[in-house]
Protein backbone atom coordinates (compact mmCIF):
# COMPACT_ATOMS: atom_id res chain seq x y z
CA UNK A 1 0.00 0.00 0.00
CA UNK A 2 1.26 3.59 -0.86
CA UNK A 3 0.75 6.73 -1.22
CA UNK A 4 -2.32 8.65 -3.34
CA UNK A 5 -2.41 11.53 -5.62
CA UNK A 6 -5.81 11.92 -8.08
CA UNK A 7 -5.16 12.93 -11.05
CA UNK A 8 -6.47 16.43 -12.26
CA UNK A 9 -8.09 18.49 -15.51
CA UNK A 10 -8.16 22.25 -16.27
CA UNK A 11 -11.52 24.14 -15.82
CA UNK A 12 -11.64 25.82 -19.46
CA UNK A 13 -12.88 29.40 -19.65
CA UNK A 14 -14.59 29.63 -16.32
CA UNK A 15 -13.27 33.20 -15.26
CA UNK A 16 -15.81 35.06 -17.30
CA UNK A 17 -18.35 33.64 -15.25
CA UNK A 18 -16.77 35.39 -11.79
CA UNK A 19 -19.06 37.72 -10.09
CA UNK A 20 -17.69 41.23 -10.20
CA UNK A 21 -16.04 42.35 -7.00
CA UNK A 22 -14.63 38.52 -6.42
CA UNK A 23 -10.52 38.41 -7.17
CA UNK A 24 -8.32 35.16 -6.86
CA UNK A 25 -6.46 32.60 -8.67
CA UNK A 26 -6.32 32.15 -12.27
CA UNK A 27 -8.78 28.85 -12.71
CA UNK A 28 -12.41 28.39 -11.19
CA UNK A 29 -15.87 30.32 -10.80
CA UNK A 30 -16.45 31.55 -7.50
CA UNK A 31 -19.21 29.77 -5.31
CA UNK A 32 -21.24 32.23 -2.89
CA UNK A 33 -18.11 31.03 -0.16
CA UNK A 34 -15.75 32.46 -2.25
CA UNK A 35 -13.93 29.13 -2.42
CA UNK A 36 -12.95 27.99 -6.26
CA UNK A 37 -14.75 25.21 -7.76
CA UNK A 38 -11.32 24.19 -9.18
CA UNK A 39 -10.22 24.13 -6.06
CA UNK A 40 -13.29 22.46 -4.51
CA UNK A 41 -13.48 19.65 -6.78
CA UNK A 42 -8.95 18.75 -6.50
CA UNK A 43 -9.76 18.58 -3.42
CA UNK A 44 -12.54 16.30 -3.16
CA UNK A 45 -10.59 14.34 -5.94
CA UNK A 46 -7.50 13.71 -3.13
CA UNK A 47 -9.96 12.76 -0.61
CA UNK A 48 -11.48 10.00 -3.27
CA UNK A 49 -8.17 8.50 -3.87
CA UNK A 50 -7.41 8.70 -0.30
CA UNK A 51 -10.51 6.78 0.49
CA UNK A 52 -9.33 4.26 -2.41
CA UNK A 53 -6.03 4.03 -1.52
CA UNK A 54 -7.33 2.56 2.45
CA UNK A 55 -9.33 0.20 0.14
CA UNK A 56 -6.84 -1.42 -1.77
CA UNK A 57 -4.84 -4.37 -0.70
CA UNK A 58 -2.43 -5.54 -3.24
CA UNK A 59 0.75 -7.81 -2.19
CA UNK A 60 3.51 -7.62 -4.43
CA UNK A 61 4.91 -11.35 -4.14
CA UNK A 62 1.61 -12.28 -5.35
CA UNK A 63 1.44 -9.92 -8.02
CA UNK A 64 4.88 -12.09 -9.13
CA UNK A 65 7.19 -9.12 -7.47
CA UNK A 66 7.25 -6.75 -10.61
CA UNK A 67 8.28 -3.44 -9.53
CA UNK A 68 7.27 -1.73 -12.86
CA UNK A 69 3.35 -2.45 -12.59
CA UNK A 70 1.25 0.77 -14.03
CA UNK A 71 -2.31 0.88 -14.59
CA UNK A 72 -4.41 3.74 -15.21
CA UNK A 73 -8.38 4.04 -13.82
CA UNK A 74 -10.47 6.42 -14.63
CA UNK A 75 -14.39 6.83 -13.51
CA UNK A 76 -17.24 9.04 -12.61
CA UNK A 77 -18.05 10.41 -9.72
CA UNK A 78 -22.40 11.63 -9.53
CA UNK A 79 -23.72 14.08 -6.78
CA UNK A 80 -24.42 11.36 -4.29
CA UNK A 81 -21.10 9.69 -4.35
CA UNK A 82 -22.01 6.93 -6.64
CA UNK A 83 -19.05 5.69 -8.40
CA UNK A 84 -19.98 4.90 -11.96
CA UNK A 85 -18.59 4.13 -15.42
CA UNK A 86 -15.20 2.19 -13.93
CA UNK A 87 -12.65 1.84 -17.15
CA UNK A 88 -8.95 0.98 -17.48
CA UNK A 89 -7.14 3.55 -19.61
CA UNK A 90 -4.26 1.44 -19.50
CA UNK A 91 -3.72 -1.69 -18.27
CA UNK A 92 -1.09 -3.06 -16.17
CA UNK A 93 -0.20 -6.47 -18.17
CA UNK A 94 -0.88 -8.39 -14.28
CA UNK A 95 -4.20 -9.81 -14.09
CA UNK A 96 -3.49 -9.69 -10.36
CA UNK A 97 -2.84 -6.51 -10.02
CA UNK A 98 -5.26 -4.68 -12.33
CA UNK A 99 -8.51 -6.93 -10.26
CA UNK A 100 -7.10 -5.49 -7.38
CA UNK A 101 -7.26 -2.12 -8.27
CA UNK A 102 -10.66 -2.15 -9.59
CA UNK A 103 -11.59 -4.11 -6.52
CA UNK A 104 -10.65 -1.04 -4.14
CA UNK A 105 -12.47 1.38 -6.22
CA UNK A 106 -15.66 -0.95 -6.05
CA UNK A 107 -14.89 -1.67 -2.14
CA UNK A 108 -14.86 1.97 -2.18
CA UNK A 109 -18.11 2.90 -3.35
CA UNK A 110 -20.20 5.09 -2.47
CA UNK A 111 -17.38 7.72 -1.64
CA UNK A 112 -18.42 10.88 0.26
CA UNK A 113 -21.33 12.47 -1.76
CA UNK A 114 -19.95 16.02 -3.56
CA UNK A 115 -18.86 19.08 -1.39
CA UNK A 116 -21.49 22.12 -1.56
CA UNK A 117 -20.56 24.42 -3.94
CA UNK A 118 -19.79 21.75 -6.68
CA UNK A 119 -22.73 21.90 -9.29
CA UNK A 120 -21.53 19.66 -11.92
CA UNK A 121 -23.15 16.58 -12.92
CA UNK A 122 -20.55 14.40 -12.64
CA UNK A 123 -16.57 14.72 -11.52
CA UNK A 124 -14.46 12.52 -13.35
CA UNK A 125 -11.75 11.16 -11.63
CA UNK A 126 -8.17 9.29 -12.98
CA UNK A 127 -5.76 7.09 -10.53
CA UNK A 128 -2.43 5.63 -11.75
CA UNK A 129 -2.01 3.05 -9.46
CA UNK A 130 1.76 1.35 -9.22
CA UNK A 131 3.10 -0.94 -6.55
CA UNK A 132 4.39 1.85 -4.23
CA UNK A 133 0.61 3.33 -4.24
CA UNK A 134 -1.53 5.60 -6.39
CA UNK A 135 0.04 8.56 -7.82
Amino acid sequence: MGKAEASRSAPSGENADRPAGKTGGKFGKFNEDGKKTAELVDLYRIEIAYQIQKNWAFSEQLGGGQKNLEAYLAFKVMPNGEIKDIWFDKRSGNSYFDESVKKAIMKSNPVRAHPPGVKKPFVDVGLRFTPEGIK
